[in-house]
């Protein structure tokens, strides 16, 4: 019986291949739920057949080489994984940036037509109060008028009462009348 002892190296990787940060927690979730499930397990082989045989020499010497190409595969993968995690990172952080800048334009639109509501309504205020003094100032103007006409008609009527005829009298009355006081 031939006893070979075989050391498994495995490949290590660096600090710089692995993940970091959001990057990190990217890589540990799945893109999709239905992929990671369908995925297989590392450690499980893909056709099904066991890779422990208790067979003679070569077999364990090709088991050896497999898991050294096993392992490569894996710090391969895991690159892969951490710059795949890496670029879905930079996507989410470009469209939060781009989300972020809709939602400020979209805020400094509507501050925009906040304004031009608030300036409209000082400018309709505006003109109702111009209107409302412009009302007053030709209801004065009006009562004044009818004010002086009033006056005028009872000078009329004092100067009409000095003199004694009646037909002149009448006819001031009949104006009196006639301007509605």
């Amino acid at each position: 019986m031939v006893s070979s002892k075989t050391s498994l190296s495995l490949h290590v990787a660096t600090i710089e291949q692995l993940p970091r940060g959001t990057a990190l927690n990217a890589a540990r979730t799945p893109i999709t739920k239905d992929a990671a499930r369908a995925a297989p397990f590392p450690n499980e082989p893909a056709d099904g057949n066991s890779t422990n045989t208790n067979g003679d020499a070569p077999s364990v010497s090709g088991c050896t080489a497999s898991t050294n190409n096993e392992a490569a595969r894996r710090v391969s993968n895991g690159t892969e994984l951490a710059r795949k995690a890496a670029q879905r990172v930079s996507v989410w952080k470009k469209s939060e940036q781009e989300r972020r800048g809709e939602e400020e334009r979209a805020r400094q639109a509507k501050q925009e037509q906040e304004k031009r509501r608030l300036n409209h309504a000082a400018h309709a205020k505006q003109r109702r109060r111009a209107e409302i003094y412009a009302l007053n100032a030709l209801l004065r103007q009006l009562q004044q008028e009818k004010i002086a006409r009033f006056i005028a008609a009872q000078m009329q009527v004092q100067e009409a009462q000095k003199d004694p005829s009646l037909a002149s009298m009448t006819a001031t009355l009949v104006q009196v009348e006639a301007v509605g006081v």
